[in-house]
């Protein structure tokens, strides 16, 4: 699942969470807060501060989550 990125810190972790929601196929509030597996404010900060390309990654349940300043936000089931 992708999506382009949201340079907004806050559209951003809503981005982040609705993608993971649609590949999970339930509603955002289903999901465990973010804030368990990653950093937001370290990750809000990364991508809009980050100068030039800026990539994250990081693990979310059975998900692998792609963080792209050219990629967009990548959601794949590992």
């Amino acid at each position: 699942m992708y999506s382009a990125l949201d340079q907004n810190s806050d559209g951003l972790i809503v981005q982040i969470a609705e993608a993971i929601a649609e590949a999970e196929g339930v509603d955002v509030t289903a999901l465990p807060p973010l804030h368990d597996v990653v950093n937001i404010e370290a990750l809000q900060t990364l991508i809009s501060t980050g100068k030039g390309r800026v990539s994250v990654e990081f693990p979310y349940g059975r998900y692998q989550i792609y963080i792209g300043s050219d990629a967009g936000v990548i959601v794949k089931e590992v």
